[in-house]
């Protein structure tokens, strides 16, 4: 339709014409009376200029569309890692056996990795055998009503508020779905390390979040890869399905199931090595972060 246009035009519209697409092309001089020297570098009239630029349109349609469809495929993988992760987190919430065995003298649950590994799948593992696993589980009752909870979660600054002593700074990237149940968002979150010599942890996440009966929802993170965003120890350090189950009491209250589940490649340096020792259950487990929320949720009833 443009080129029909242009070629109806009048010779003496040709100059003004030309010289608007001169700001473009940097041409100095009139299509019809070009330099010696320029005429082996430009095209030679204006049909053919409109053609290169319908061509670099065109280039750039297919550039976008490969880039769109880039997009949607991650965003489709993305879902599916998420799905995956909560359900796996849920399975591991709510059985004991063949997943944990119950210490009868502390009373805590003791993770079996190869039961784990049997089972499930080993789609959220780091490769090579020198990643060292710290994977733990504990609950409690909190005095906070479920929906607050959830809406805490989905929400990265009040999330950082209600566990001060162990995320240092947490930010929405992206959100694929705003509705609480299904909602799904990219975050990314740096950890609080005591000791100097530690690398700060980083994780890039995907947090979903489903409603799986009344009164019952599952919040789960999983460390995720992206073309878009990056953390400087992504490769080093991986968050397994982790998060909480969180379950309705009545007068306010709510029973909230913990599983911190964190994987850190040991072969690299010396600091990793010292990285493992910090994430480990004592510092970042289960029992450390509903204690951290078991606290603060007296300030926010």
């Amino acid at each position: 339709m443009w080129v029909g246009m242009f070629r109806e035009c009048p010779d003496e519209a040709f100059s003004e014409i030309h010289s608007q697409n001169q700001l473009i092309q940097g041409h100095h001089q009139a299509i019809n009376n070009p330099a010696p020297h320029l005429q082996d570098n430009r095209p030679i009239d204006l049909d053919q200029e409109l053609d290169a630029v319908i061509q670099i349109l065109n280039n750039d349609i297919v550039f976008k569309s490969i880039a769109n469809e880039t997009t949607d495929l991650e965003s489709a993988l993305t879902k599916q890692i998420a799905n995956n992760a909560v359900e796996e987190l849920k399975k591991l919430c709510t059985t004991d056996e063949p997943f944990w065995l119950k210490d009868v003298n502390e009373g805590k649950f003791i993770f079996q990795h190869d039961s784990y590994q049997r089972i499930l799948d080993k789609r959220y593992c780091l490769t090579g055998p020198n990643a060292r696993v710290e994977c733990s589980r504990d609950s409690r009752l909190v005095n906070m009503n479920v929906e607050q909870l959830v809406d805490m979660f989905l929400d990265t600054g009040k999330w950082s508020d209600l566990f001060p002593t162990i995320v240092k700074k947490a930010q929405t990237l992206s959100s694929l779905s705003r509705d609480r149940n299904g909602a799904l968002m990219l975050i990314s979150a740096e950890m609080h390390i005591v000791s100097p010599s530690v690398p700060t942890p980083e994780f890039l996440l995907v947090r979903c979040c489903r409603q799986f009966e009344d009164g019952a929802w599952v919040i789960g993170d999983v460390s995720i890869n992206s073309s878009k965003y990056k953390t400087s120890v992504h490769t080093c350090l991986w968050r397994r399905p982790s998060g909480c189950l969180i379950r309705e009491i009545n007068q306010g209250f709510c029973w909230v199931c913990w599983v911190e589940h964190v994987e850190v490649d040991k072969k690299i340096e010396n600091s990793i090595e010292d990285l493992a020792d910090a994430m480990s259950q004592t510092n970042y487990g289960a029992e450390r972060w509903l204690s951290a929320l078991e606290r603060m949720s007296f300030r926010f009833v």
